[in-house]
């Protein structure tokens, strides 16, 4: 749910409300999609400032040989998570379309989360799902699909 900004007194507060008390600040230029990456990420507390937050997100992005982008996502502790803090790359080949992109650096910004995410209680509400080889079942997975023909 998104909450709207009243008078600057109020300019301090999260700018969404999560079901788990994790304030996020996400600073990142105009490769990521912000109102995605919050409808997605629906279970912390976006915030406006990096003063606000317990874990301030720095994405910075450079160019690969191929063409593509090589994200890197700094995920800072801040408050009572000062002491913890980690480093992601997820790297998007030029042939990703704006949607898996903006997919991919969603999907890094959860796994990212999830240490902050179990240090603030949320353990008993974290699921795991680990797909073999391929996301899809495609060409990377584990086990060919059935040839009816061969």
């Amino acid at each position: 749910m998104l909450l709207g900004l009243g008078s600057g007194a109020r300019a301090q507060q999260p700018v969404t409300r999560g079901p788990v008390d994790l304030r996020v600040y996400l600073d990142c230029s105009h490769f990521c999609d912000g109102d995605f990456v919050r409808t997605e990420i629906n279970y912390v507390n976006w915030v406006r400032e990096p003063a606000d937050a317990q874990v301030h997100v720095i994405v910075s992005r450079l160019s690969t040989g191929s063409g593509g982008g090589e994200y890197t996502f700094t995920f800072t502790g801040r408050k009572k998570f000062e002491a913890r803090a980690d480093t992601l790359r997820y790297i998007s080949p030029l042939t990703d379309s704006p949607d898996r992109l903006r997919r991919g650096i969603t999907h890094a910004l959860q796994v990212g989360l999830v240490p902050f995410l179990v240090s603030a209680g949320a353990l008993e509400r974290l699921q795991v799902l680990w797909r073999a080889n391929g996301a899809n079942g495609g060409e990377n997975a584990a086990e060919p699909p059935a040839d009816p023909w061969d």
